[in-house]
């Protein structure tokens, strides 16, 4: 019993000194972590020309006015474009921001245009958004939702957007001038 005593004691001592010991190291360690931020250009979006089909006749069933992005209007149904010599564009909007930076673009699928005169259906809609970058190759935007396309801002900050739709007309389409605005939305990803 006695050498279990000695035991048990030489233990106990043998721990408090390994306890002292470990304790007259430094209990706390101190670093200073550099912190940064680097505030860039805001991402800006103008319209610099509208959307526009131009005059359309319809007859019959309806059909279909494609835009592209070269300001190239096709037509489908009883849909006929280039009425009265009037002149297309595709819209074209500038984007400005920090060069070098990603940004992704936005269209709502959900546009139309309307009419106030007229009788008979008096909205047509948009859809089958398309975009080129400083006119290049164009991609679609996306169908149903919101479509995104991704690019980066140019040196010098800025790029323009050239955006194509497809405009679909019904039958009783109304005779009017039609306008609708059409949601974009632009961000650095």
């Amino acid at each position: 019993m006695n050498k279990l005593k000695k035991l048990f004691i030489f233990t106990l001592i043998t721990g408090f000194a390994y306890s002292v010991n470990a304790q007259t190291g430094s209990a706390n360690a101190t670093l200073a972590v550099v912190a940064n931020a680097t505030i860039i250009t805001p991402i800006s979006v103008t319209q610099t020309t509208p959307m526009e089909f131009g005059s359309i006749a319809t007859s019959g069933a309806g059909g279909t006015v494609v835009l592209s992005t070269a300001s190239v209007l096709s037509s489908t149904g009883s849909a006929q474009h280039g009425m009265n010599g009037a002149t297309a564009s595709a819209a074209v909007i500038a984007v400005a921001g920090e060069a070098g930076e990603a940004f992704k673009l936005e269209v709502s699928q959900a546009t139309a245009l309307t009419t106030l005169t007229g009788t008979g259906t008096k909205t047509m809609t948009l859809s089958a958004f398309t975009a080129s970058y400083n006119g290049g190759a164009s991609a679609s935007v996306g169908t149903g939702g919101s479509g995104t396309i991704n690019n980066a801002i140019p040196v010098g900050g800025t790029v323009n957007v050239q955006l194509g739709a497809t405009l679909t007309t019904v039958t009783n389409q109304a005779v009017g001038a039609y306008v609708g605005a059409i949601t974009v939305l632009v961000s650095y990803e």
